[in-house]
């Protein structure tokens, strides 16, 4: 008794078949692989014009406005966290009269520069995964010390700044949101009694919007002593720059395993869609089915 034959496969049917299923599968596993939709924040904050002058509160007393430099100081720091390498962080300081003094540093993903000249001030970070904070900091009166002022002496402060803050819009509604912000202070004062004190900022959030932030001006502070006897005043500039953002992964990652039972299933369907399609269309031997 012989066994019957298996259907001939012709072979542009077969193609056909294996042309219409794999093209799909590999669509579909190729939307399957994960890719990371690296959010964004940055946050940029420039000062400059910075500028301290004297004035003369009674020209007709016949003395001089004067002012001393008892000590001062510049001050950056910055921190980078949550990236792929270890931790960083930098912390410098030194006389504010000088000269320039500038840091940065980076990981992957992160990077944070500060700087601190004669006349302004820099900071500025930006992350794709991790957060970072940067300062920079103008001051007279770290060590208790300032400005010493004379009698009926005015000092008057006065900055140009330009604050940038951005994120992108990859995580709305999230707990830890991306964000990105800029401050910027100043203050002229006696000590932490009656200062006076001005200040920009910009912020940015992911989920609460303003994607972008932007600020530009000038700050303008005085001083005026018009006592009998000198007066030593504090004056500070500081710029803060933070920020943190977050890498999503945008689909999930597909098991080598279930990679292959998708590629074997889709062979065996495309067979069985070829053998049906060659059966439906042989012709029948005469006597064929006859007892």
């Amino acid at each position: 008794m012989r066994h019957p034959l298996l259907p001939a496969l012709p072979f542009t049917r077969l193609a056909a078949a294996v042309s219409t299923v794999v093209p799909a599968l590999i669509a579909s596993l190729a939307l399957a692989v994960p890719s990371l939709a690296h959010a964004e924040a940055s946050a940029d904050g420039r000062v400059t014009g910075l500028t301290l002058s004297l004035v003369d509160l009674d020209p007709g007393d016949g003395l001089p406005a004067t002012a001393s430099w008892l000590d001062g100081g510049a001050l950056i720091s910055a921190s980078l966290s949550g990236g792929s390498d270890p931790d960083l962080a930098f912390s410098l300081s030194a006389d504010a009269r000088g000269g320039p003094l500038g840091q940065a540093l980076a990981s992957t993903g992160l990077q944070a520069a500060a700087q601190v000249s004669g006349d302004g001030l820099a900071a500025s970070g930006w992350s794709a995964g991790g957060s970072f904070y940067v300062q920079a900091l103008s001051a007279h009166g770290l060590q208790l010390g300032g400005l010493q002022l004379g009698p009926m002496t005015g000092l008057r402060l006065t900055l140009d700044y330009r604050l940038l803050a951005s994120v992108d819009a990859l995580a709305p509604g999230c707990t830890p949101c991306d964000n990105a912000q800029l401050t910027l202070s100043a203050s002229l004062g006696l000590g932490t009694a009656q200062p006076v004190f001005d200040g920009a900022s910009v912020v940015a959030f992911a989920d609460l919007g303003p994607l972008r932030d932007e600020r530009s001006g000038a700050l303008q502070l005085a001083w005026d002593n018009r006592g009998s006897a000198a007066q030593t005043v504090d004056m500070t500039v500081a710029l803060i720059a933070q920020g943190s953002a977050t890498a999503v992964p945008s689909a999930p990652v597909p098991e080598p395993a279930s990679a292959l039972l998708w590629l074997a299933g889709a062979a065996a369907a495309a067979l069985r869609h070829a053998r049906r399609r060659a059966g439906s269309g042989r012709t029948p031997r005469p006597g064929a089915g006859q007892p």
